[in-house]
């Protein structure tokens, strides 16, 4: 970094170096922001978002800077950090504008063909952050920036965000999954990713003779080798069916 202090890479492997031996989120969100100063990325983008989703302390006023800079234009997720960092300095009403901005962003760049569909769950998962202690109030949020109607990707993303706020919401993520897969004109692939989750989801709340029939479903839509594995890792250990 003496030596060649314009180049970011030494600044990413330092961050790097951090998170492999402290785990120390603050400390690696400032090198990485050293990183993204000297060469902007998307990737560096995802890599401080992902950093962002914690309780440790960060460095909320570098972080809400480079969200404001030239580096919000390369992706949506920059308002998705800078709205964490918003609320982590007290400001919620503006943390809940930026992250209004980061959906009208994600929204545009999916219509665009920009970012896949699925990409929005990203939105729902940082989202949690800022409703952990009240999950029906984020869900409002929600319904407010889509006049109520949902679409089968933002269900998706809706049933993460259910699912990181506890497994005592399963009845809702599975509610949630139930009302996508039956929305008119859904591609194969959301449909599946849809059941996949619907039953990771029922085996990690315990309810395994629900989830056997999740993955019987999916073994008729989709015969793949991943699928096989999961019925027959439901039926084998945790039911009397090893059909």
């Amino acid at each position: 970094m003496a030596i060649d202090p314009s180049a970011s890479i030494w600044y990413e492997q330092l961050g790097d170096l951090y998170l492999r031996t402290s785990d120390d989120r603050g400390e690696v969100a400032k090198v990485y922001l050293e990183a993204i100063q000297r060469n902007p990325s998307v990737r560096l983008l995802h890599q401080i978002n992902s950093l962002t989703r914690t309780e440790q302390k960060m460095p909320d006023r570098a972080l809400v800077a480079m969200a404001q800079s030239e580096v919000s234009k390369m992706h949506p997720v920059a308002k998705s950090i800078e709205a964490k960092a918003l609320a982590n300095l007290g400001n919620r009403r503006k943390a809940l504008q930026a992250m209004q901005q980061s959906w009208d962003g994600y929204s545009k760049a999916i219509d665009r063909g920009w970012i896949p569909p699925m990409g929005i769950t990203d939105w729902f998962i940082d989202l949690h952050e800022l409703f952990k202690t009240n999950a029906e109030e984020g869900e409002r949020f929600v319904m407010g920036l889509t006049s109520n109607k949902l679409n089968p990707s933002q269900s998706y993303g809706l049933a993460n965000y259910y699912k990181a706020s506890g497994i005592e919401h399963i009845e809702k993520v599975v509610e949630l999954i139930d009302e996508a897969v039956e929305f008119a004109g859904i591609d194969s692939q959301t449909k599946l990713n849809l059941l996949n989750m619907k039953g990771g989801s029922l085996v990690e709340a315990g309810l395994y003779e629900e989830s056997r029939v999740v993955f019987k479903q999916l073994l008729d839509e989709q015969n793949s080798a991943l699928v096989r594995n999961n019925y027959a890792y439901v039926c084998l250990l945790y039911t009397s069916d090893a059909a």
